[in-house]
């Protein structure tokens, strides 16, 4: 319980240096990834056939 949280304190410290550190072309690249990933996920939702997945997904995109 513990480490799961641990870990995401540290993914998320790790995000924002590399944001605070990053180009502004590095910084689109980075927002592109994102949408990409969060397509990718609403795919593998539809496909499952998970409204509720599909629409988080979406709505990060």
């Amino acid at each position: 319980m513990y480490t799961a949280s641990g870990s995401k304190a540290y993914a998320q410290i790790g995000v924002e240096s590399a944001v605070m550190s990053a180009s502004q072309q590095q910084l689109v690249t980075m927002l592109f990834d994102g949408v990409l990933s969060a397509l990718v996920r609403a795919r593998l939702f539809m496909q499952d056939n998970n409204q509720q997945g599909k629409g988080v997904s979406l709505s990060k995109a």
